[in-house]
């Protein structure tokens, strides 16, 4: 009995061995094609705990947004049916190519489950035949805080069309909007009048917790032909997927 315990734990620690040498390899490939502003390079951790990818500093991606943060990490094996989170506690800074205007979080907060059937090449066949079989990657949830204003959503998909740009949803539950906007407009961020445009917008969406009293919207987050919607304004720009 004893001699069987010791060869299914040795089989067990030589297969966390490999998906761990597995996701160090795709993490390490994914950090070598990113650089921030400073030339650094992300750097993985954390053997032998779930590996961990750490950016820290100013990224300007080629849509010609930027982001800002002393820690963003991303926890996980990057491996079929499990699950990746996002994580900058620390704060970040967002600067949207769209917007011209950078805005600060608190922290932001992402869950998501990379698909079993997840196709493992580039090719366009592979990924339309994915698509039509209802292939999908699953948010478990997104969390964004910035002073009072807390931004929650559950239960969200991100897919592909048949015309294979990225779509999705997922429902969000805003809290303290009207506060964040003009804290955005007293850091000169906004323009007061926009700011007071955008309050009276949210007024007319909002609706009062039963139990606490206080206004919330319901909205929903929205990713249609690459682009990310949040109710119907856009926001920001998806990459097309590189598919051969």
């Amino acid at each position: 009995m004893k001699k069987f315990t010791l060869a299914c734990l040795s089989i067990a620690l030589i297969l966390y061995g490999l998906a761990w040498g597995s996701s160090f390899y795709l993490y390490t490939s994914f950090a070598q094609n990113i650089s921030n502003d400073a030339g650094e390079k992300p750097i993985v951790t954390s053997f032998p705990l779930s590996p961990r990818l750490t950016f820290s500093g100013t990224y300007s991606l080629k849509n010609g947004t930027k982001i800002s943060s002393p820690a963003i990490i991303l926890t996980g094996f990057l491996l079929p049916a499990q699950t990746i989170s996002i994580n900058a506690n620390k704060g970040l800074t967002y600067t949207a190519r769209n917007w011209g205007t950078s805005v600060p979080l608190d922290t932001l907060f992402l869950d998501f489950k990379i698909p079993l059937n997840i196709p493992k090449t580039n090719l366009k066949t592979d990924w339309q035949y994915w698509q039509q079989q209802g292939g999908h990657i699953a948010i478990n949830s997104l969390t964004a805080t910035s002073g009072e204003f807390s931004f929650t959503g559950t239960n969200g998909t991100l897919t592909l069309s048949p015309a294979l740009d990225w779509q999705g949803e997922i429902t969000t539950h805003l809290t303290g909007t009207n506060t964040f906007i003009m804290s955005l407009a007293e850091r000169n961020i906004i323009h007061p009048k926009t700011a007071l445009m955008a309050q009276n917008f949210m007024s007319f969406l909002a609706r009062k917790d039963e139990t606490t009293g206080a206004d919330y919207i319901l909205t929903s987050v929205q990713v249609r032909a690459n682009k990310i919607f949040i109710g119907p304004f856009p926001i920001e720009d998806l990459p097309k997927p590189n598919l051969k």
